[in-house]
């Protein structure tokens, strides 16, 4: 595992026009040859999926993630079929902001962490720092071993979205894909 994801190919034979439609308009760099979506990326490069509600965004991100695994056609990732990775190993290196954050009962240090114990203290505050929430963590009482009740309800939004922010840079230092 740890290749780069160079392309993501979906057979649209199957899918209905006006859904092909919607990523053509979702992905203007993108090819389309005979049916086949080409998605090129370079090292380093994350690929946001932004459209409208029930414009496939999600379909897509489960079909690449294997929390289905397609029907027809397939979704390779530098030339390997996605089904022959482990959907479990391959989840690893996939990392989803979703625009609802939801944090878990425990500390901020706690939920930044997300229970990888490989995860130091020292990585957690300098994650924090770049992505600026460092300063308002500070500003609490307890600082990283804040409380946080379920989804954040303590916190204001900037606030658990710089957590959640961190969460994401933390587990995905080697981004393989975002």
């Amino acid at each position: 595992m740890g290749r780069l994801v160079t392309r993501v190919i979906n057979d649209t034979e199957n899918l209905n026009e006006m859904y092909a439609e919607v990523l053509v308009n979702l992905f203007k760099d993108i090819f389309i040859l005979g049916g086949i979506i080409i998605i090129m990326l370079k090292m380093d490069f994350k690929l946001a999926f932004v459209g409208a509600t029930g414009a496939g965004k999600s379909s897509i991100i489960n079909l690449i993630t294997r929390f289905y695994d397609i029907q027809k056609g397939e979704i390779l990732i530098d030339g390997v079929n996605i089904k022959d990775y482990d959907k479990y190993e391959l989840r690893k290196h996939i990392g989803v902001v979703l625009q609802d954050v939801f944090l878990f009962t425990g500390t901020i240090k706690d939920n930044i962490r997300l229970n990888n114990k490989n995860i130091k203290d020292e990585e957690i505050v300098e994650m924090a720092k770049h992505v600026n929430a460092h300063h308002f963590i500070n500003k609490l009482p307890h600082q990283y071993e804040e409380p946080v009740m379920e989804r954040g309800s303590t916190l204001s939004a900037l606030e658990r979205e710089g957590i959640y922010y961190d969460l994401y840079r933390l587990q995905f230092k080697e981004d393989f894909f975002a």
